[in-house]
């Protein structure tokens, strides 16, 4: 990746006239081409040109192993969202592992301390969906945190399916140190030595990721797994699930006011008990079957809806969302080029099917035009008073984004449309944490960037014009006397 190696103000053309942006040292940037000892480089959604002398394959800087905490805690609930894990367990993780760092220590590497060798057979398992990701990202947080949670996913479905419940978070957090399978060895038998259920006839395929043998499994985590002696010798499945649950109840409480706090940035609503984890001990709630039949899903995609509806902003979204019957059951694309028609089904038989749990083959997660996963859609109803026994119709789809999404959930949008608000830029970061598919304005990425499929499909200077668009045509519809609402609901 190309750096910055002095700060430059950027130019309009080669040589042209300087724009009010300045490039710092350090700064990475895509060359996106050259002319006559120039390049045009991007950062972001910033485009500029700078002389081809300060552009090089070095950073001039010492690697950067902040890590912005109110960024890393919102991350959490974006990829505990995508992934069905408890964002409160993602934070307690990197609290417990790293104290929230993100540099190296004894070769393991960033906020979950992770080894390269992890690293790698993570983004190469296809199962995980993340085998766009280099083998230097191991060093950015962001894409850490993402396969750190679809790790995390995995290994609770396989110790859920191993114990017939859902584990409690330190039995995750053993079933992520030693392997799903050995874990549920040491539940079964505790009193048996991890080094036992590490050994034959555990098969190496069992082991965690990264090609560890089960001695050096015990070692990289002595702490928890090794027993000092003297002689010294491996814990028994008792010693180290008692550990691990003091530690790891102390870094959930340490990281909990963070976590609620960015919770209420990324839900729109404080989140409550049910969202945390209370007790490092304490098995997760069981998803109840729901009683009876479950609701049937009728393909197709069902009614177009009006010409232009969701005005300039619903129609961009839209572009990277989907239309009025795609759906998903948890990453971006496992239903591609299928179609519910939501139409002919009422909001509550589509909250009952989004209750399911993670891998139930009936489970819905993001519905619709907007992509409404279940806590919005819960959110949606409580806000608008919305009937449940109503159709998920292109007009309710409709509303529910302009009503809720930009509107209740997401304020600072439709502040800046009505022109209570001059920051656009606030705006633009809203419908950023809102759509996966919308870029952040101050990077370019989705937030989601990595986590269940998602990508930035709709640019800033896109989401830029199209905010300004519906500014200006609210504008002219209240100059034609529609009262305040009246003028807010026609933009869609």
């Amino acid at each position: 990746m190309p750096f910055m190696t002095s700060g430059r103000t950027l130019r309009k053309d080669p040589n042209g006239e300087q724009m009010m942006v300045r490039f710092s040292p350090g700064f990475e940037v895509t060359i996106l081409q050259e002319s006559e000892g120039w390049v045009q480089v991007q950062r972001g959604a910033v485009i500029g040109w700078v002389t081809k002398d300060v552009v090089g394959d070095t950073s001039p800087l010492a690697a950067d192993t902040s890590v912005d905490n109110a960024a890393f805690f919102r991350q959490c609930w974006l990829e505990g969202l995508s992934t069905a894990v408890f964002p409160h367990y993602l934070a307690g993780m990197a609290k417990l592992r790293s104290d929230i760092k993100n540099d190296t220590q004894n070769n393991q590497i960033g906020p979950f301390r992770l080894l390269q060798s992890e690293w790698d057979a993570g983004r190469k398992d296809p199962t995980l969906s993340l085998i766009d990701f280099g083998a230097a990202d191991v060093q950015d947080w962001g894409f850490q945190l993402a396969m750190f949670a679809a790790m995390a996913a995995q290994d609770f479905e396989a110790i859920k399916t191993a114990l017939g419940r859902s584990p409690s978070a330190h039995e995750l957090c053993l079933a992520q140190l030693i392997g799903p399978t050995a874990a549920a060895i040491a539940l079964a038998n505790p009193s048996a030595s991890i080094a036992a259920d590490l050994g034959p006839p555990l098969q190496a395929a069992a082991l965690p990721w990264g090609g560890l043998t089960g001695a050096q499994v015990i070692d990289r985590y002595s702490k928890y797994l090794g027993n000092p002696g003297p002689p010294p010798a491996s814990a028994n499945g008792t010693a180290a699930l008692n550990s691990i649950a003091t530690d790891l109840q102390t870094a959930l409480d340490s990281v909990k006011d963070d976590i609620i706090a960015a919770g209420n940035d990324v839900l729109g609503v404080t989140p409550g008990s049910a969202d945390l984890v209370q007790s490092a001990t304490t098995p997760g709630p069981a998803q109840p079957a729901p009683a009876g039949r479950l609701p049937k899903t009728p393909s197709g995609p069902g009614p177009a809806g009006k010409p232009g509806a969701g005005g300039h902003l619903g129609q961009l979204i839209a572009r990277g969302e989907g239309d009025y019957g795609t759906f998903n059951r948890g990453n971006a694309g496992d239903s591609a080029r299928k179609k519910i028609d939501f139409s002919k089904m009422t909001i509550q038989q589509i909250m009952t099917l989004q209750a399911l749990p993670s891998g139930n083959p009936n489970r819905l997660f993001a519905v619709g035009k907007y992509q409404v996963i279940p806590v919005t859609m819960r959110g949606a109803v409580a806000v608008l008073g919305i009937n449940t026994s109503d159709t998920f119709d292109p007009a309710m789809q409709e509303n529910v984004f302009r009503n809720y999404l930009i509107a209740a959930k997401r304020p600072s949008v439709k502040r800046y449309i009505i022109g209570q608000s001059n920051n656009l830029l606030g705006a633009q970061f809203a419908l950023a944490l809102e759509f996966a598919s919308v870029a952040d304005p101050n990077t370019g990425k989705s937030h989601y960037g990595g986590s269940g499929g998602n990508r930035a499909s709709i640019t800033s200077a896109e989401t830029a014009a199209a905010l300004n668009d519906e500014r200006v045509q609210y504008q002219e519809n209240l100059v034609e006397g529609m009262p305040a609402d009246g003028a807010w609901n026609a933009l869609s």
